[in-house]
């Protein structure tokens, strides 16, 4: 029975695609998540949002448009894990059958998504160069921004729940161009390094272990332009740890001659730091 349940899901996920439309819709209010005073804050950016955005990627948590000038992001949040909600029920019932773990529900999910942008936008804004977040609905403070994905969009953002940041260049691809250039490339690893130890020391963690999609840099600056997971948490050396052996295991598939230098910041810059 239990080899019918994993066949059943493995099934619904695979056919899942299949079922679902990749076209962006605006999302709901969802106004059941009510409003919350900690999550005040100033538009003091308005005129960013003059010109177009383009549709550049999404994710489970948003949907992601970059402006017409190159220097921004517009992180639009997203609500539901599918538009096929037989699809999604059948699976909580598989998975429960198999004794996971459920998901968190959707109002659960939204709040700590929530809680982590507004992490990103004050506390760890060096981090992620968030530069506002709307978490709360308003009236007649934002205006309409016009954004294109397949077709033209008109949304108002004051009925929207997004971030704005500063659009960061891809991590991998920004040390494979920094690979010839010793001072460059140590630039950006101590960059890194820096943002991982300070951010930490925090009381800071991203619970998404993912080192390229997680990170970008601007200028020689690193970024953690995936910021969905932080939670507030005690400094943890597991999860500094978990980052170094990726950074490591990729920097010896595309640049061995630069892992003795991440290994001596990180004895340096890492050990002394938790001691």
């Amino acid at each position: 029975m239990k080899f019918f349940y994993v066949l059943l899901l493995s099934s619904i996920s695979l056919l899942a695609p299949f079922f679902l439309k990749s076209d962006f819709k605006i999302p709901p209010s969802y106004r059941e998540i009510g409003y919350n005073p900690s999550w005040e804050m100033p538009c003091k950016n308005k005129e960013i949002f003059n010109q177009t955005f383009t549709y550049l990627t999404h994710g489970n948590q948003s949907t992601v448009f970059t402006s017409e000038d190159g220097k921004y992001v517009l992180k639009i949040f997203r609500y539901n894990r599918t538009r096929f909600t037989l699809l999604q029920n059948l699976k909580q019932w598989c998975a429960k059958k198999l004794g996971k773990k459920p998901k968190a529900d959707l109002f659960t999910k939204a709040i700590k998504t929530f809680t982590a942008a507004h992490i990103a936008c004050n506390e760890a804004k060096e981090f992620s160069q968030a530069i506002y977040c709307h978490l709360n609905l308003t009236e007649n403070q934002l205006p309409i921004v016009k954004l294109i994905k397949d077709k033209t969009y008109h949304i108002p953002l004051d009925k929207t729940r997004f971030v704005l940041q500063k659009k960061a260049e891809p991590f991998k691809e920004t040390l494979q161009a920094a690979r010839a250039n010793p001072e460059q490339m140590h630039q950006l690893i101590e960059s890194w390094v820096n943002l991982l130890v300070e951010r930490s020391a925090m009381g800071i963690r991203n619970a998404d272990p993912n080192l390229g999609p997680n990170f970008g840099f601007i200028g020689a600056k690193a970024v953690e332009i995936d910021f969905g997971n932080y939670r507030k948490m005690p400094q943890s050396e597991a999860e500094i740890e978990q980052y170094f052996v990726r950074f490591e295991d990729w920097l010896k598939a595309n640049a061995p001659e630069y892992i003795n230098y991440l290994k001596d910041l990180r004895t340096k810059t890492v050990f002394s730091t938790l001691r």
